[in-house]
C-alpha cells in the first residue's frame, strides 16, 4: 500500500519564529547570529502544562488527546496527539504554537502535532552536523556521524533505531527517489510520525538533493514525501 505524506523540513518554523534562517547556538550559550538564549526559559514540562490548561477552554483543545514532552534530534519537543482530521491538527498546531511562543519567544523547543512539526534548520543540540552527502548509499554513514555512535553523543530515538538501509530507486510515478527501509510496521499508530522524522534526517543528510523520499515499512507499506513549502512560514 502506498501513501503520500507531504512534509517540510529545514524551512519549518521554530517556536522563536526565526524560520530556516535561525542562528546557530555556540558552546557559550550565545547564538552565532548575535542573539542569546535565556537561562530563565521555561522547561518543556512547563510549556506542556500551559498548553494543557489553555486547551481546556480553547475551541482547538477539544481535539487534543495528550500533550507530553519528548526528545527529537536531541532537542526538547512538545508532542501533541490529536483525535481529528488534518484541519483539526492544524488548528491545534496553531493554538499550541501561540502558547509556546508566548511563554518562550526565544525557544528552543520543537512542537510536533502528528506530521506537523516546527524546527529550526540551523540551531542544533549536540555535535555539529556533517557536510551533506551526494549518494544515498552514504546516508547511513552520515546519520551515524550526526546522530549515532560516531557523533560522540548518540541519540536514543525510535526513528534512528528503525532505519535499516537507504538506496536510490526509480519509481514510475515519482522518478528517482531515496528509499529508506525500516523495521517499523505500517500498522503502528506512530508509523507516519516516525517516517516524517526519518525524512527530516534524510533531507538533512543529502542537503535537499532529492525531491522525493520514501520510507518503506517492514510489511511493505510505504509513504512517499515531497519537500514542500510549509504553510506556517510567512513570506
Amino acid at each position: 500500500m502506498r501513501r503520500i505524506l507531504l512534509f517540510a523540513v529545514c524551512i519549518l518554523v521554530t517556536l522563536s519564529l526565526t524560520g530556516c534562517g535561525g542562528s546557530e547556538e555556540s558552546s557559550s550559550g550565545e547564538a552565532s547570529g548575535g542573539e542569546s538564549t535565556s537561562a530563565d526559559s521555561p522547561s518543556a514540562e512547563e510549556i506542556v502544562a500551559e498548553i494543557q490548561a489553555t486547551a481546556e477552554d480553547a475551541d482547538w483543545g477539544a481535539d487534543v488527546v495528550t500533550v507530553r514532552a519528548e526528545t527529537r534530534f536531541r532537542a526538547p519537543t512538545i508532542v501533541i496527539e490529536v483525535d481529528g482530521d488534518e484541519a483539526a491538527s492544524e488548528a491545534v498546531f496553531d493554538g499550541a504554537l501561540a502558547v509556546a511562543h508566548e511563554m518562550s519567544p526565544d525557544g528552543p523547543y520543537y512542537l510536533e502535532v502528528g506530521t506537523l512539526s516546527s524546527m529550526d534548520g540551523l540551531s542544533r543540540v549536540g555535535p555539529a552536523l556533517p557536510a551533506p552527502v551526494s549518494s544515498p548509499e552514504d546516508i547511513g554513514g552520515w546519520l551515524d556521524a550526526a546522530y549515532g555512535p560516531a557523533s560522540g553523543d548518540p541519540v536514543d530515538e525510535a526513528w534512528y533505531e528503525a532505519i535499516v538501509s537507504a538506496s536510490t530507486e526509480t519509481d514510475p510515478a515519482f522518478g528517482t527517489l531515496v528509499n529508506v527501509k525500516t523495521n517499523i510496521a505500517g500498522s503502528d499508530p506512530d508509523a507516519e510520525t516516525q517516517a516524517n522524522l526519518i525524512m527530516i534526517a534524510v533531507e538533512e543528510s543529502t542537503g535537499g538533493a532529492f525531491e522525493w523520499i520514501r520510507v518503506t515499512f517492514s510489511d511493505g507499506e510505504n509513504v512517499t514525501s515531497k519537500h514542500l513549502p510549509n504553510p506556517y512560514v510567512g513570506e
